[in-house]
C-alpha cells in the first residue's frame, strides 16, 4: 500500500511540475501574441473589426490549447514553503532550535473533458494533520528538543500527576503495615504517613515522567509526503455533486 501510494505521489507531483511549466510557456506565447494583434489593430484603423474578430477568435484558440494540458490531470495546489522556528520552555531553556519545510500537493484526475467526473487527491508533508512543518535537517530534530525539554516538562507535568499516586502509596503502605488497623487509627496514620511519603513519591512521579518524555519518538521528518485525502466526485447534472467521502489519512 505505502509502495502504491509513493508511486501515486511520484506521479502526481511530476504531472504538475509539467503542467505548470507548459502553462507558463503558453501564457507567455499568448502574451506576446495578444501585444503583436493589438499592435497589428491599432495601425490599421480601417480594419478595426475585422481585426478585433481576429483577436477574440485567436483568444479563444489559445483558451482552448491551454487547457489541452489539463485533459487529464489538473493540479489544484502547489506550494513548498520554508521557516525557521525557535521556542523555550516554562524553565526558557531553548528546545526546538531548527529550519522546517512544507510541501502540499493537490490535483484531479480528469475522466472528462469538462471535468465532471474526477478523481481527487491532496498530499502534504509532516506525518501528523496539524505538523505539516517538518524537519529538515537543519538545526536540532523535534526528538531531540523533547529530549533537552524533558527536564522542564516534568516539574511541569509532576503536580498534576503526583496527588493520586501520594493518596494511593499511602493507602498501600497503612495496608501492609498496619492490617488491622481500625477506621480511627487509619484517619490518624493517614497525615502521618503522606508526610513521609510525599517528597518521595514526588521525586518519584518526576524522574518516571522524565524518562518517559525523553524515550518519547515522534515521526516528524521532512521531506516527505502523505497522502490526505483520495476521493472520487462526479457532477452529472450542473450544480449537483455526487461522490465517495473524503476520507482524511494521517494521524
Amino acid at each position: 500500500m505505502n509502495r502504491s501510494l509513493n508511486i501515486l505521489l511520484a506521479c502526481l507531483l511530476s504531472l504538475m511540475l509539467a503542467t505548470i511549466a507548459t502553462a507558463q510557456t503558453q501564457v507567455a506565447s499568448t502574451g506576446k501574441a495578444e501585444a503583436n494583434d493589438i499592435r497589428t489593430a491599432t495601425g490599421r484603423k480601417e480594419n478595426t473589426k475585422n481585426s478585433e474578430k481576429k483577436d477574440v477568435t485567436k483568444a479563444a484558440q489559445t483558451s482552448n490549447a491551454s487547457c489541452e494540458t489539463c485533459r487529464w490531470f489538473e493540479p489544484t495546489i502547489a506550494t513548498f514553503s520554508m521557516r525557521y522556528r525557535t521556542t523555550t520552555d516554562v524553565t526558557d531553556t531553548r528546545t526546538l532550535d531548527q529550519g522546517q519545510q512544507r510541501i502540499v500537493l493537490a490535483g484531479k484526475f480528469k475522466f472528462d473533458k469538462e471535468g465532471r467526473y474526477t478523481v481527487n487527491v491532496h498530499a502534504s508533508s509532516g506525518y501528523y494533520f496539524n505538523w505539516a512543518y517538518a524537519d529538515t535537517g537543519l538545526g536540532n530534530t523535534v526528538n531531540e528538543a523533547i529530549r533537552i525539554g524533558s527536564p522542564g516538562i516534568a516539574r511541569y507535568v509532576t503536580p498534576e500527576v503526583a496527588p493520586a499516586q501520594i493518596t494511593l502509596a499511602v493507602q498501600q503502605y497503612i495496608a501492609a503495615y498496619y492490617p488491622g488497623a481500625t477506621p480511627e487509627q487509619i484517619a490518624y496514620l493517614t497525615p502521618l504517613v503522606t508526610a513521609q511519603l510525599t517528597p518521595i513519591v514526588t521525586e518519584q512521579v518526576r524522574a518516571g515522567l522524565q524518562q518517559s518524555i525523553a524515550n518519547t519518538e515522534t515521526r516528524t521528518k521532512g521531506w516527505n509526503l502523505y497522502v490526505r485525502q483520495l476521493y472520487f466526485k462526479a457532477i452529472p447534472i450542473r450544480g449537483r455533486a455526487f461522490g465517495t467521502t473524503a476520507s482524511d489519512r494521517g494521524t
